[in-house]
């Protein structure tokens, strides 16, 4: 077990500020992180990225998040190629699937000014492969319905998880 790592358990307590018509006009959280018995490799910096992350493809004006760290007698928790999409099997991308996925999203960020966000619940490696490509030909409108039918599926199954715990 020395030269294992846990993935990452995080607690975020999030607040959400909208108008009546949905726009989100601010975003607080906190996330609590998990690093285990010591950091290691860039365990540190796991956290940064949800707090980077949180706000997702949204334009908030007003948005802070606290990170915090504790350490705790679990193994240590490290950075990793895929985090959160094994089930898609993008944990284990080659080299040369790895940099494909890097050309695709540096495009789709420089078209649409947002991150690509599919569902990857419910799609092999091949079929994310094959919506990126397709996606990246879009109008921005019909990406901002696309991206937003993702997020909700996303929410859908998180919500689903919680409910039925």
């Amino acid at each position: 077990m020395t030269t294992a790592a846990h993935a990452r358990q995080q607690r975020h307590d999030v607040e959400l500020a909208a108008r009546r018509d949905g726009t989100i006009v601010g975003l607080r959280a906190e996330v609590l992180a998990d690093l285990g018995a010591y950091t290691r490799s860039l365990g540190v910096l796991c956290p940064s990225i949800t707090a980077a992350s949180l706000p997702g493809p949204y334009r908030i004006r007003h948005y802070a998040c606290r990170v915090r760290c504790a350490l705790t007698c679990k193994a240590p928790a490290a950075a990793y190629r895929g985090a959160g999409q094994s089930s898609a099997r993008l944990d284990r991308l080659t080299d040369k699937e790895h940099e494909r996925f890097g050309r695709l999203n540096a495009g789709y960020r420089e078209k649409f000014g947002f991150p690509f966000i599919i569902a990857v619940r419910t799609h092999e490696k091949a079929a994310v492969l094959a919506a990126f490509e397709r996606r990246l030909g879009n109008t921005v409108a019909e990406e901002i319905e696309a991206a937003l039918a993702e997020v909700f599926a996303i929410t859908r199954f998180r919500l689903n998880a919680l409910v039925t715990a």
